[in-house]
């Protein structure tokens, strides 16, 4: 049920994710967002967060209805060598249908876009950086507050 007065979050063109956009949003510090097959309709959810000193990424899927805290760490990103790496931590296995899509999504799909049509990418309408909710229509089709957007020109972050 939706509350008198709040937008329910829809996927469209507004929050879609391609190119160079999204090859900045995941690398952005707490990125969220989700992996949609157009033809079957899977869909997965993932949380990319920096490390605090190095340059990786840690990976997340979500795995339960608590779309703010019910993700299970997957893997490690490394952005400089294009490389995702699934943690033998991880609860999930290698073989699962997350795990196979995150692997794909980091080594076929970013740089070949156009090779997947059938695929889109939304960010979960929180800031790439920060990861608050967006609120204005230029944030939300950006992907990021204006602060963070501010920062990103001036070269304080690393996008």
């Amino acid at each position: 049920m939706v509350k008198k007065g709040i937008k329910k979050f829809e996927f469209t063109s507004d929050v879609e994710l391609r190119g160079n956009k999204l090859r900045e949003f995941i690398i952005a510090g707490k990125a969220t967002l989700t992996i949609l097959n157009t033809v079957t309709k899977n869909r997965f959810t993932i949380n990319i967060k920096k490390h605090k000193n190095d340059d990786i990424f840690f990976v997340s899927v979500l795995t339960g209805s608590d779309n703010m805290g019910s993700y299970s760490f997957l893997g490690t990103y490394f952005p400089t060598s294009k490389r995702f790496i699934h943690s033998k931590k991880s609860s999930i296995s290698n073989t699962a249908m997350s795990a196979k899509t995150v692997d794909w999504f980091f080594k076929k799909y970013i740089d070949n876009q156009n090779s997947f049509g059938s695929v889109k990418v939304y960010h979960s309408g929180e800031c790439g950086r920060c990861g608050r909710k967006l609120t204005t229509p230029k944030s939300i089709t950006d992907g990021y507050g204006p602060e963070c957007i501010k920062l990103n020109r001036k070269g304080k972050i690393n996008l």
